[in-house]
């Protein structure tokens, strides 16, 4: 009776997939050009710095998880604002703006939709903020990844960083993005264990029942 029940056990666990693995697409860095400055020393409009990644993948994005600058350095980290734009459909997101205070970038940097994680926070001047995943937001509010949503990957994409001010430099090591292009479907809960009359439903599902899409889930 034992091996029975693992066995339904086993077929029910090899229907039930879970997350598909995030494709990540990179792309090289540089100098970043500073805010353009008078001869008088103010600044009359943001230093534009763009990097492109094309890509040939023709997959639908499921969801768009994340972006991330690798050795993203630059003092003075609210003078910077970052656009990211898919190029042949026209769809952009400015994900990064007006943030960090005073601080300084100084490590790697993953921008999402759902960490709890902000920007925000007590970025004094020569203070280095801490290398770590931190949520889409301007000086306005959060914000999202979601416009990608449903499109396919294929294509150029572009990262603008603006230096919206003069006299702070930095570079950006690297870039790049994540996405999912699966489906999710719940795995049973290991720890329920069924009652005896909910075997044979059990079997019926677990050699039967296909996928069923219910959530979204990124790096946090």
């Amino acid at each position: 009776m034992k091996k029975l029940i693992w066995a339904v056990m086993a077929a029910a666990a090899l229907t039930s997939t879970g997350f598909a693995q995030g494709t990540s697409y990179t792309g090289t860095g540089g100098s970043i050009n500073d805010g353009v400055m008078d001869l008088d020393g103010f600044t009359t409009g943001p230093g534009l710095t763009s990097f492109q990644i094309n890509v040939t993948d023709t997959a639908t994005i499921s969801n768009f998880n994340y972006v991330s600058l690798t050795n993203l350095t630059h003092t003075w980290a609210s003078d910077l604002k970052f656009q990211l734009t898919h190029v042949g459909s026209g769809k952009s997101v400015v994900f990064l703006s007006e943030l960090g205070g005073a601080g300084d970038f100084g490590g790697n940097y993953n921008i999402d939709d759902i960490s709890v994680n902000s920007l925000i926070g007590n970025y004094p001047d020569s203070s280095v903020i801490p290398t770590g995943t931190y949520h889409a937001e301007t000086f306005d509010g959060l914000t999202n990844f979601n416009v990608f949503d449903g499109m396919s990957v294929a294509g150029t994409w572009q990262l603008d960083v603006y230096d919206q001010a003069g006299e702070d430099f930095g570079a950006l090591g690297g870039w790049g993005f994540t996405i999912n292009d699966g489906v999710y479907n719940p795995q049973p809960d290991p720890q329920a264990v069924p009652e005896p009359a909910e075997w044979a439903g059990m079997a019926v599902l677990g050699l039967g029942l296909a996928g069923i899409a219910v959530r979204r889930r990124r790096l946090a």
